[in-house]
This record gives structure tokens, C-alpha cells and sequence, in this order.
């Protein structure tokens, strides 16, 4: 009897040992995790708001979305390497599948995104991708925090921050966080290169496109326009390939040599000039639409 009360409690104990051996255990996993998430966090800083709010928040946070560059072009280059016998109309195929899914880098000139974070106009450079938190605005009208992914926004005249989209227009912009397409309030500061078509006085805006980046003093042989006067070719980086773009913000890639496109022209050496625009030029189109665009600020 006393042998059988013995074992009985010898069990017991023992359990009690386990459980309580397993509780410490659990505890300390989620010590552990606790600290490491702790550990990601960096000090609170002021986040500056779309609207000119300010709130304390932290630059590193977990479960926020996140805004990447796209690799649009360093894949289309890597697809001419595997495949130097590809077309150019397969190569801007395959692009425009890519940018379905991943958008294409527009270059925003966004200092408010920095100054939000505590950094200064052209001081930042890193190697590695690091996260910009910044409100913006979906149309219901739900302001999110962002982490708006970035290496570098060193610029002669400003910041400038890479936003893969699918769309833009004054009003909205269609922006591919993670592998969603997520239609956005395009906010006021959110400022991209831009040409314009004017008329014959060059005084008179007829509509303009947004472009990706600058317009460089080479690259103005290869700026086209199409037939009509709607759309604007902006050539990429890849020798086959424009940007077609549309005034409603859509865009594709087309052969650089499309019947649509009229990249022949001249550009005006006579012009009023802009008191605000040194870098201001013109292109005259053989077809007679006369575009208006700025040089790259140095």
C-alpha cells in the first residue's frame, strides 16, 4: 500500500516537474521573440503626414505594406543576355507582363518623404533597400503608413524616390505593393518629370504626360510622339524598347521602331524664357506638335 502511494506520488511530482519545465520553456521562446522584435524597432522619430500633421512613430514597424522598386528593366536586360536571339517585340511582350505584375519605376521628387524620416535633401545613400515610413491616402479616403523602400535619393535638386506603378495621373496613382495593385491618392508633393504639348505660341498647354525620369540632353532624338499628338514615347534602357504613354496615365512597352511613333524633329533654340525654369527646352515634330519639357538639373 505504502509502496503504491509512493509510486503514485513520484508520478505526480514529476508531471508537476514537466509542466512546469515546459511553461519555462514556452516563456522564454517568447522572451526571445519579444526581444527580437524589439530589436527591429529603432528609436521613435517624427512622421511628418500628407496632410502636415506630425506624429510620433517608429521607423521600423511590423505589419505595415511595402513599397518596392521594380526590376522591370534589369530583367528585360537579363532576358537579352540568357536570349541575345530574342525580338524586340517578344522582349517588350514579356515586359509588359512584367509590369502587370510588378509595375514600372516612376521617380517621384519627394523631399517631404525624407524630411519625415529626420533626413536632409541628397544625404542619404545605403547599399541595401531600407523603409521610408510615409502616410498616404487610398480613395475611401483611409490614410496607411507605408514603408516606402529606397537605397539612394542624392539629387542635384531634390529627392528623388522610385515607385513602381501601373498607372498615373494628376489625381491617382496605381501602385503595386507586394504583388497587389493598389489605387492611391496621388498626393500633391508627389512630383514626377513631366512634357508637355503646347501649340504654335508655346504659351498654351494641350495636355501632358508624366514620365518616368528626366528627359537626358541625349536621349531628346529618341523623345517621339504619336501621330496624333496623344501619346508620348519616352525611351528606356533597354536599345529595342520605348515607353508608349498615354495622357490618362496608362502605359506599355513598344519596339522603338513602331509605325505610331514620330521621334523626327528638330529642337527650338528661340524660346521666351521661364525666370523659374533654367533648364527649360522644345521640340519641334516633323508632323507640327511642338513638345515642351525641362533638361536635367545639374
Amino acid at each position: 500500500m505504502n509502496k503504491t502511494i509512493s509510486t503514485s506520488l513520484f508520478c505526480s511530482l514529476f508531471l508537476l516537474f514537466c509542466l512546469n519545465s515546459c511553461n519555462a520553456k514556452q516563456e522564454t521562446k517568447a522572451e526571445v521573440q519579444k526581444n527580437n522584435d524589439s530589436a527591429q524597432v529603432l528609436p521613435n522619430q517624427n512622421l511628418i503626414t500628407t496632410n502636415g500633421k506630425t506624429k510620433n512613430e517608429s521607423i521600423y514597424q511590423n505589419n505595415k505594406p511595402i513599397i518596392k522598386p521594380s526590376k522591370v528593366i534589369e530583367d528585360l536586360l537579363g532576358k537579352k543576355k540568357e536570349n541575345p536571339k530574342i525580338s524586340a517585340k517578344e522582349l517588350s511582350e514579356f515586359g509588359n507582363e512584367l509590369i502587370k505584375k510588378d509595375g514600372y519605376n516612376f521617380g517621384f521628387n519627394v523631399c517631404e518623404i525624407a524630411k519625415a524620416n529626420n533626413l536632409n535633401e541628397g544625404d542619404f545613400y545605403s547599399e541595401t533597400f531600407r523603409p521610408f515610413n510615409y502616410k498616404l491616402e487610398n480613395l475611401k479616403g483611409e490614410k496607411i503608413t507605408f514603408q516606402i523602400m529606397n537605397k539612394i535619393f542624392g539629387h542635384p535638386c531634390g529627392c528623388v524616390f522610385d515607385i513602381p506603378v501601373t498607372q498615373l495621373s494628376y489625381s491617382e496613382m496605381t501602385v503595386v505593393v507586394g504583388k497587389k495593385q493598389v489605387k492611391l491618392k496621388r498626393p500633391k508633393e508627389f512630383y514626377s518629370e513631366e512634357i508637355e504639348l503646347v501649340d504654335k505660341t508655346l504659351k498654351k498647354k494641350i495636355r501632358n504626360w508624366s514620365i518616368p525620369s528626366e528627359l537626358l540632353v541625349g536621349e531628346i532624338d529618341n523623345l517621339g510622339i504619336s501621330k496624333d499628338g496623344a501619346k508620348i514615347y519616352f525611351h528606356t534602357e533597354v536599345e529595342e524598347l520605348d515607353l508608349e504613354i498615354s495622357e490618362d496615365g496608362t502605359f506599355k512597352l513598344v519596339t522603338t521602331d513602331n509605325e505610331g511613333k514620330i521621334s523626327k524633329g528638330e529642337e527650338l533654340k528661340n524660346f521666351p524664357k521661364d525666370p523659374q525654369n533654367d533648364y527649360l527646352g522644345y521640340k519641334r515634330f516633323t508632323n507640327g506638335f511642338i513638345a515642351k519639357f525641362s533638361y536635367p538639373c545639374t
